[in-house]
């Protein structure tokens, strides 16, 4: 059960990072797709 736990709350914080850096990432990725446009 304790490994369970510590599962669940290690996927929630992967997820947080996760979703961090695709903050941070999609910027980046619009610009690229942009200049490609171009």
């Amino acid at each position: 059960a304790i490994l369970l736990a510590a599962g669940a709350a290690n996927a929630d914080a992967a997820e947080k990072i996760l979703e961090g850096t695709g903050q941070k990432l999609r910027p980046a990725l619009s610009e690229i797709e942009g200049s490609k446009g171009r």
